[in-house]
């Protein structure tokens, strides 16, 4: 006789509730997976997103590298035009270009009022170093602070001592070791601009009083020989080229004695900076073919290459009212030709950015050098 059935489950037999339960556990556990891998997701893009800043920095840098590279291959005063195709990536490899990057060489004298001024305008150092800086964000070759041609950012310091090494050639920029001269370049006119700093200390003000030079009582002896200038430059077969012009003389009309003739001399004297601050012109000489023929014509010389002005402070500044130290002058030049001629460096500014999350990241580099050497020389003259 058989036995009835048990009433007892088998021991790997499962309640419908366990399933409903697994499922449930499925479901939550599917969720918090989900919200996790969202949360390591959004985690990753934004520490991706940190990195942005970072990306914008090195495409600055990569672009001031290249910069300096192409600037090494030409002679002064190349121009180097915007320059970015080489600087466009896909840094995260989702097809879209998020980080890029250009650079610039600013070389020669740029247009300001109809000439050509250096300092680049803008660059200069007698102005506020945080506001002369090349800020030409449209690449249209104007810049921010060049609205006033005697604005501190368009003019360069020169201090007791110092040497400032003036090219008045530039690049062929067909090239790397071409250049063309003053003639070549139709250089008609050439102005050397030199006033003393602001009595304030100002280092914005284009309209502020300066102190006049301490330069006695006007006469020879007293009214000292401030600035030396000469002209530099290479024979074509490659022997240099040293050219001290006259200390003129002329015959007081009045007196009869041998004084200074201003038009041709070449040493600049205090009192006649004291009377172009006192003008506000500030052009202590011309280089034309109408004063100084001798000297206009040597530069234009198609036989002399790289032509360079050298200037140098060979007195003591001293103010006049007191007789206290002024620390340096502050010079500027201004020539009309057909081309501008080298600056006395060269300016590169390199910029980077890169789009995030967060949004566009900008770094900038400006990187300058010295276009031909300056250096620290005394000189020592006789009249």
């Amino acid at each position: 006789m058989k036995s009835p059935p048990s009433k007892h489950l088998h021991p790997t037999a499962k309640p419908a509730y366990a399933l409903i339960f697994a499922l449930i556990f499925m479901t939550f556990f599917m969720i918090v997976v989900s919200g996790v891998s969202e949360k390591l997701r959004e985690s990753l893009a934004t520490q991706r997103d940190q990195l942005t800043p970072m990306k914008a920095e090195a495409a600055a840098k990569s672009a001031a590298d290249l910069g300096q590279l192409a600037m090494k291959e030409y002679e002064p005063g190349y121009n180097i035009p915007l320059t970015e195709e080489e600087f466009a990536k896909d840094t995260d490899g989702d097809g879209t270009i998020d980080t890029y990057g250009n650079f610039q060489v600013y070389a020669t004298a740029q247009e300001n009022d109809g000439d050509w001024y250096t300092p680049i305008p803008g660059t200069g150092s007698a102005g506020d170093s945080d506001l002369c800086r090349t800020s030409d964000a449209d690449h249209d070759g104007d810049f921010e602070i060049d609205k006033s041609i005697d604005h501190p950012c368009n003019w360069n310091r020169l201090a007791y001592g110092d040497t400032a090494i003036i090219p008045l050639f530039a690049s062929d920029g067909l090239t790397t070791d071409g250049t063309l001269n003053p003639a070549a370049l139709d250089l008609s006119r050439f102005t050397l601009r030199l006033r003393t700093p602001c009595t304030n200390g100002s280092l914005v003000d284009p309209d502020c009083a300066r102190p006049d030079l301490d330069d006695g009582d006007g006469s020879l002896e007293q009214d000292s020989s401030l600035v030396f200038w000469q002209i530099l430059g290479e024979k074509a077969d490659g022997t240099s080229l040293v050219v001290i012009p006259n200390d003129a003389k002329v015959s007081d009309a009045r007196t009869g004695e041998s004084i200074r003739n201003s038009s041709l001399n070449t040493e600049i004297y205090e009192s006649l900076v004291n009377d172009h601050i006192f003008s506000m012109d500030y052009e202590v000489f011309t280089l034309s073919d109408s004063i100084n023929e001798d000297i206009h014509a040597l530069i234009l010389d198609e036989g002399i290459e790289r032509v360079a002005l050298q200037l140098n402070i060979v007195t003591p500044l001293k103010n006049d009212e007191d007789g206290s130290s002024i620390p340096y002058l502050e010079w500027q030049t201004v020539s009309n030709s057909l081309n501008p001629i080298a600056d006395n460096k060269s300016i590169l500014w390199a910029e980077g950015w890169s789009d995030g999350m967060g949004g566009s990241y900008y770094f900038s580099r400006k990187i300058v050098r010295d276009t031909i050497g300056a250096g620290r020389n005394v000189y020592t003259l006789s009249n």
